[in-house]
Parts: C-alpha cells; structure tokens; sequence
C-alpha cells in the first residue's frame, strides 16, 4: 500500500509520500523499502506525478514508462490536463510493450469477471442445505451459473465506460486475438470444486459469457493490478495549482486504457486552500476530520441494531434509521465547524517551508496508524516530500539518496 497526500494553498502545493512497496502473492505479502514515489517532469515544469497502486503496465515497470514520457517533453504545456492528454496521446504512439503482453491484460480482464461469476455459484451450491438439495446437481449448478451469469451481464451494462476502447473494437480485439472465451472460465474454473466434473457448456451460457467478455473490456471498474497517477502542479496558463487523478489499466491495440476524475483546484472566492490524501488515507483523515470513519460506521450501525434491544416496544426502525442519519449529519456538520474549516484557515495562511511539513506530518501519522495495526506495515520508509509554486518552481525538502 501507499499514503500520499497534496496539500494546496493560493501561493503552492506541498507533495508527500511514503516510500514502502508491497508486493502480494500466494505465500502472503512482502513490503520494501526505498521506491520513489513523486515522479518530476523535469526543468521548467511545474508538475509532479504521484503514482501508487499497481508498478506494472503490461509488464512494464510504470516508472520506467512514465520516465520514456518525461523524456518527451519539450517546452511546459498549458494546463495541467494537457499534460494528462499529452501522455495519453505519447502512450499511444510509442509502443514499448508486446503483443503478448496485451493479450495477457485482456485475458486477465475476462478472467476477473468470470472468477467472480464461479465464486458466487459455488456459494449457491454450498449453502444449500441437506433439505432442499437439489436431485440433480448439474442441473442446479448450470441454473445458478446461469442466474449469475445473467446477473453479472447485467451489472457491466450499468457501469461507466472507461476511456480508450470502445464496445465494438472491445470485440474486434477479442476476434482479431482469438480469445477463447471458454478456455478462460474453464480455466478459472479449476479453482472451484462445484465444477470438477464440468467438461461443456450450455449454449445460452456460453452466448451471456461472450457478450460479458467484451463487455468487461470497456467498463470502468477498479481491479487490482490497476496502476493510478495524480498530476500534480501548474500549467503555464495556470496561476493556481490543482491535480488529476487518473486510474491507468493497461494498453490494448495501442489504445492507454484508463479513466480520469475532473480537474480539482482552489481560487480565490472558491476556496483558498484543500487537502488530497491518496491511496491509504484513513489515519490522514481522521485527524483532519477530527473522527474515524469506520467508529461512525459501528455507531450509526448500533443505533440502527441495537436501540430495539434498549426500547423494544417505544421505536420503530423507521425512527431509528432516523436517529442514525440524523447523528451522523451532526458530527459531520461538527467535524466541518471545530476540524476541518478551522484547519483549511490556517493552511491559507501557510508559506511552503509549514506546508511540506504538515504534509510529512500526515503522511507519518498514516504510517504509525500502519505499525499498529495487525499485520505487515504497508506505509512507511523515508517520507519523501516536495514543495511547488510559480516562483521557485519544484523542490525537494526531503528525498530518498
């Protein structure tokens, strides 16, 4: 995991990040220390990236083809989106990956789909219990492989699209590739007992697993192996800072597949100053909300469940569904007024130097709330840290050797 957090004010950003890596496989998780984090653009742009998530992009390291973008660029551009277009559009017409590696992401990208489809039929099978177990069990097992398949059909019908390929070039690649679609579920099958004896597949299943394979290529939903950028910084043509967060999937046919959220940025009249943590984030906005989200969650969840043991016959749960939203828009409304306002004032009035070291101070407060809990530290290391503003451009205040 990761924790990074940008810090903005009408005179420049502070920039912080952990430096703890954590790779993940079947024997459990293992952390790192010393990956960069913050990647610079280079002299004369006021721009940094911020990467967490996934390090692979078609089996590239993502710096090291982020780094070949960097060393593109000419001149500094006009807005920060055009530094997002320009990579975008570089992405697409320098290709440094092959054509296996393609394959292998689109595959992937079925094979998540179709594994969610057989864990939940398995789960069907499982609990049915010993009454109503059905006489024939390839029957029942095509029926809730069916229901399932329908229903997670459906589900990608409902989803954003996410940019960079289209439903009918989703299924060109698909025929031009000549993905099998059925040796991937029988594949991801394997791992599920409910369908040892399996060997073919109904044609109607078959038919909703095609339509769903294509599908699955052009919806926007996050999965793990997802690699995510914020651009951070000024456009020439830009007095105030501001950021992008992009979610980057993988290049297929040549096309970045990603999806972007809006342009976030201050203005006098219109906030003078905000706080963007990234990644992990919990700790970080506990103390700037001056509670932790998962306790309001197990409050209003115990007002909600538990106030009908306290006054079994006085309330109804319509009255305590109620209480629950009505508390919780108290202590946001609290949060804003005693926490966050106060906060947001003082980081207005901040020079840089005040700045980079709240940031370094959120960024650590992340990583021992990860220390303390159960299981392998996700966020630590260095805590590398970056200021930049219009007049002095990009500097390192703290930076791995």
């Amino acid at each position: 995991m990761t924790s990074q957090v940008a810090i903005f004010n009408l005179n420049g950003i502070a920039v912080a990040s952990d430096t703890v890596s954590t790779s993940r496989s079947d024997k459990g998780s293992k952390t790192t220390n010393n990956a960069e984090k913050i990647y610079p653009l280079g002299e004369g742009h006021l721009v940094v990236a911020l990467h967490f998530g996934g390090t692979g992009l078609n089996d590239l390291n993502h710096q090291f083809h982020f780094n070949r973008w960097r060393e593109s660029l000419g001149k500094p551009l006009p807005t920060l989106e055009d530094y997002l277009n320009d990579y975008v559009e570089w992405s697409t017409k320098n290709r440094l990956h092959s054509d296996e590696s393609e394959n292998v992401e689109v595959i992937a990208i079925i094979y998540d789909h179709v594994e969610e489809l057989l864990r939940r039929t398995q789960k069907d099978i499982e609990n049915a219990s010993s009454e109503n177990a059905p006489a024939n069990f390839t029957d029942f097992l095509f029926q809730r492989l069916s229901f399932h398949t329908k229903a997670g059909l459906d589900y990608l019908k409902e989803l954003p699209k996410i940019k960079g390929i289209t439903l009918e070039s989703a299924k060109q690649t698909i025929a031009d590739r000549k993905i099998d679609v059925k040796k991937v579920f029988f594949d991801a099958a394997k791992q599920f007992w409910a369908f040892d004896n399996l060997i073919k597949l109904p044609a109607n299943i078959a038919k909703l697993l095609s339509q769903s394979a294509s599908l699955s290529l052009t919806v926007d939903q996050p999965l793990f192996w997802d690699s995510s950028l914020v651009f951070v910084g000024y456009g020439t043509k830009e007095s105030f800072g501001s950021s992008i967060q992009v979610r980057v999937r993988s290049i297929i046919d040549n096309r970045l597949i990603y999806s972007r959220g809006e342009v976030q940025t201050i203005e006098p009249g219109r906030g003078q100053s905000r706080i963007s943590a990234f990644a992990q984030s919990d700790a970080i906005n506990s103390f700037v909300q001056g509670y932790n989200w998962d306790i309001m969650s197990e409050v209003t969840w115990a007002i909600r469940n538990r106030g009908r043991e306290v006054l079994p016959d006085a309330i109804t749960d319509e009255y305590l569904e109620k209480i629950a939203d009505a508390t919780q828009e108290y202590i946001e409304g609290h949060s804003w007024k005693f926490y966050i306002s106060p906060m947001l004032n003082q980081i207005a009035s901040m020079n840089l130097f005040s700045m980079s070291e709240l940031a370094r101070t959120l960024v650590g407060l992340q990583a021992t709330s990860s220390e303390a809990k159960d299981g392998p530290a996700s966020v630590g290391g260095l805590i590398e840290v970056l200021t930049i503003d219009r007049t002095n451009g990009v500097q390192w205040r703290s930076k791995l050797p």
